[in-house]
């Protein structure tokens, strides 16, 4: 079940649409912030496009959570760990080298330095930046920093997308199964 999202263009206009990872790649929007209420689905997103991305030949995601970065302003050495972490046989050099490098970063917080925005520009083809709603508006609704960032409102899943999930949830792992195996 896709998660309904809201594309917030730079140029004011908007639309609602499902999630559909040929919709976000495909556009020319290059940097996104993915805004959601607490436990909307921003992380789900996140790795659903990292796993179409990784299935899609020619992508190459890195996803990160943004407690890493908080502390930290040695951001490649961040990078070299999480392509260790990600990738076999592959170093951050062999990564820079390659092209649509997609960087996912997971609860975006205000106590990352504006730093990591330009040189995470400066590195990566695509960025998706995924922000709670409220840190969002608290601190980075006039912030210059995402000024070339579409956004995109992850809208809260309503009953019948709840009760699809659910019962996508039963098919695939029925109860009788679960009950066996814990047997």
């Amino acid at each position: 079940v896709e998660p309904e999202i809201n594309f917030a263009k730079i140029d004011g206009k908007s639309q609602n649409v499902r999630f559909s990872f040929e919709k976000i790649i495909s556009s020319s929007d290059r940097y996104c912030l993915i805004i959601g209420e607490q436990n909307a689905g921003k992380t789900g997103l996140l790795s659903h496009i990292y796993i179409k991305a990784a299935n899609e030949k020619g992508y190459f995601p890195l996803y990160i959570d943004g407690s890493g970065i908080k502390k930290s302003r040695n951001f490649e050495e961040i990078m070299i760990k999480q392509i260790k972490d990600q990738y076999e046989n592959f170093c951050w050099e062999d990564y820079q080298r390659c092209s649509n490098k997609i960087l996912l970063v997971d609860d975006y917080i205000h106590t990352i330095s504006d730093n990591f925005i330009t040189w995470s520009k400066e590195n990566f083809d695509f960025i998706y930046i995924a922000i709670d709603s409220d840190e969002q508006v608290l601190f980075f609704k006039d912030n210059t920093i995402f000024a070339d960032f579409n956004q995109i409102y992850i809208q809260s899943m309503n009953h019948t997308s709840r009760y699809k999930l659910i019962k996508k949830w039963k098919e695939l792992h029925p109860v009788q199964k679960i009950l066996d195996s814990e047997a």
